[in-house]
């Protein structure tokens, strides 16, 4: 059966009509390997090592406490069981005991705290260039991407991958862009730098610096 030419024309007209009038939108798609980007993010890598710092100052003043305690309790060998004198050093190591537990506690509570906001920052800042990187390169959809390949002798990196919402990309990774516009004047040395990503169509670095 044909179809009518008057009625072929008028629906070419209309499809004709419908795409022409659609607003021009940002079309293009890139990826970006968030993780290689915290790993080489200047201001997040010198933030995470003070926090370690501190962490590990912290933990040899526990460790000294808990050097404290035990000699106490050798001491505590050298009196008689059941003298006033023993009840008294026995009460003072639970007490200390009871102390170090709140305070140990405390302070992994403190820097499980502290890291979070390090790394919700970090993250905060990153998603931020992306999204002027994007919007100045008419980039419609950015996608988290990992670059290392998986190690078959390591099941958690396969794991990792298969997790990768990427199956393949050509050249649309952007990630090297990102870190040059978050690290100005801090680049990252060249071993830790990921290989060079392109960037859809013609586009090119702006609106990225602050």
């Amino acid at each position: 059966m044909r179809v009518p030419y008057v009625l072929a024309t008028a629906v070419a007209g209309l499809l004709a009509i419908g795409i022409s009038s659609r607003p021009t939108q940002a079309q293009e798609i890139a990826v970006v390997d968030i993780q290689l980007v915290l790993k080489n993010h200047y201001l997040f890598k010198t933030q995470t090592q003070q926090l370690k710092d501190e962490a590990k100052r912290e933990e040899l003043k526990l460790t000294e406490a808990r050097r404290q305690m035990q000699r106490l309790t050798e001491e505590l060998r050298d009196y008689k069981p059941g003298s006033p004198e023993y009840k008294e050093r026995q009460d003072s190591i639970v007490r200390r005991k009871a102390e170090f537990q709140i305070q140990a506690k405390s302070l992994a509570e403190k820097f499980r705290k502290k890291e979070a906001a390090v790394y919700f920052r970090a993250y905060g800042e990153v998603v931020r260039v992306v999204s002027d990187f994007a919007k100045a390169n008419r980039i419609a959809i950015v996608l988290q991407y990992r670059q290392t390949k998986p190690d078959p002798k390591q099941p958690e990196t396969i794991q990792l991958w298969l997790r990768n919402p990427v199956v393949f990309q050509n050249n649309i990774d952007i990630t090297e862009r990102i870190l040059v516009a978050i690290n100005p004047g801090n680049r990252p040395a060249p071993g830790n730098r990921p290989a060079p990503g392109g960037v859809p169509g013609n586009a090119r670095l702006r609106g990225t610096q602050r």
